[in-house]
């Protein structure tokens, strides 16, 4: 199991377990999710919050893999995006 794989599983087990992180996780519901770190491109976006590229997906200087397996967790546990 891959290290994506690990963080997806962990995080599934996470939201099931606890109604009150699902709720949180719901409430992002019609958003893309991203972790806005400038030194991290590989989990994060690259940018810091407040850059104006963080605002947009296009612009983003990382992968934002986390912000992936988060928005793609909400819709497999919500049933719609």
């Amino acid at each position: 199991m891959g290290l994506g794989s690990q963080l997806r599983f962990s995080n599934k087990q996470k939201f099931e377990q606890n109604e009150e992180l699902k709720q949180l996780l719901f409430a992002t519901k019609g958003k893309t999710i991203a972790l806005s770190d400038p030194r991290d491109k590989l989990w994060g976006i690259g940018l810091p919050e407040n850059d104006a590229r963080a605002q947009n997906r296009e612009t983003w200087n990382g992968k934002s893999l986390l912000g992936d397996i988060l928005t793609r967790l909400r819709i497999e546990l919500m049933g719609e995006y």
